[in-house]
């Protein structure tokens, strides 16, 4: 019977019908919905560097009504290697309005989602976590174990404000691929950070130099041939303000001439791409949140709840919202 329907992981083949659901419910949620080419789709979830994660509600007929689909992150830091994956994608059919109920396709999904994916050890998620919409952290409160981390506010700064010069004695070498030596300057960053996505040449080039729709650029920031800094940038919009997008950061915290560096070719670089504004994401308890007010940056409202589910210590609330560091790279909103 078409009727009948089962909950299971994705399997080769189920792309196409993944697709038609999707577009079904997005496009009539957003207007300017364009829908996901299979050449993004696979970018997404087939080559994702850590793994897929994909948990369909699927109909007899083999027809796609609900997923829960994930982007999943290879973790380190001071707390030690672990696996975080963002919920992605994620819709049910029976609610092509985008509403959602305790019993839809959508939390059974989640829930298998849950059993299968999370918990402790290489194999498993330790978090599972999302920018969450209202309508998405009302459900995935009451049903999926969402919890509240941070409402989310971006910093954004005109540049005839900012206070970007480049220290002497740096360099500034732009490439359209991540530099081999990525890993060794991550290296330095992870060892004064509680817990943040590997950011490795591998993983970079995936996530920015092979997107399948939009253009990056790198800005390798060193010190004779000792990489200090690390950026990635595009022109975009994040919650609503256009600009420069500060994509991806990577420096030590206390380093700031590296900082500083950084800053003034993401400000070069907005100006050369027409922008009149930078825009970035950092958690608040982060050094870079101070350091670019001080610079210029001003904090504004987004729309979005940084919720997340812990499966495996020591990642409670309080450790993700104190020790977690991320970008805007480690969402998929840019």
């Amino acid at each position: 019977m078409t009727s009948a329907r089962q909950v299971r992981p994705y399997r080769p083949g189920d792309e196409a019908a993944i697709l038609r659901a999707q577009s079904r419910v997005f496009s009539h949620v957003d207007p300017h919905w364009k829908g996901r080419t299979p050449e993004s789709w696979r970018w997404r979830f087939l080559e994702v560097p850590a793994g897929s994660r994909i948990a369909l509600e699927v109909l007899g007929d083999g027809e796609v009504r609900a997923q829960y689909a994930g982007l999943r992150q290879s973790m380190a830091g001071v707390a030690g290697p672990a696996h975080f994956t963002q919920s992605v994608d994620s819709f049910d059919t029976g609610r092509v309005d985008g509403g959602l109920s305790r019993k839809s396709g959508f939390v059974r999904a989640g829930e298998w989602f849950a059993r299968e994916y999370g918990g402790s050890g290489e194999s498993r998620d330790q978090v599972v976590f999302g920018l969450a919409i209202p309508a998405a952290w009302r459900i995935g409160s009451a049903c999926l174990g969402y919890e509240h981390v941070r409402s989310v506010c971006s910093l954004a700064a005109r540049l005839g404000e900012l206070d970007a010069r480049r220290p002497s004695g740096l360099t500034l070498e732009e490439t359209p691929r991540a530099p081999a030596d990525s890993a060794e300057l991550f290296q330095r960053v992870a060892a004064e950070r509680g817990i943040l996505a590997v950011r490795d040449a591998r993983i970079l080039d995936w996530r920015f130099a092979r997107h399948p729709e939009q253009r990056y650029v790198f800005g390798a920031l060193r010190e004779g041939s000792l990489l200090r800094g690390l950026g990635v940038f595009r022109r975009g919009s994040f919650a609503g303000e256009e600009g420069g997008l500060l994509c991806d950061w990577l420096a030590p915290g206390e380093d700031r001439d590296a900082q500083a560096g950084l800053l003034a070719w993401f400000a070069e670089r907005t100006r050369a791409a027409g922008a009149s504004q930078l825009v970035a994401l950092f958690p608040d308890t982060s050094p870079e949140w101070l350091e670019l007010q001080g610079r210029g940056f001003r904090v504004l409202p987004t729309p979005y709840v940084l919720a997340a589910r812990s499966f495996s210590a020591p990642f409670d609330r309080d450790f993700l919202f104190w020790r977690w560091y991320y970008t805007l790279g480690d969402t998929d909103l840019v």
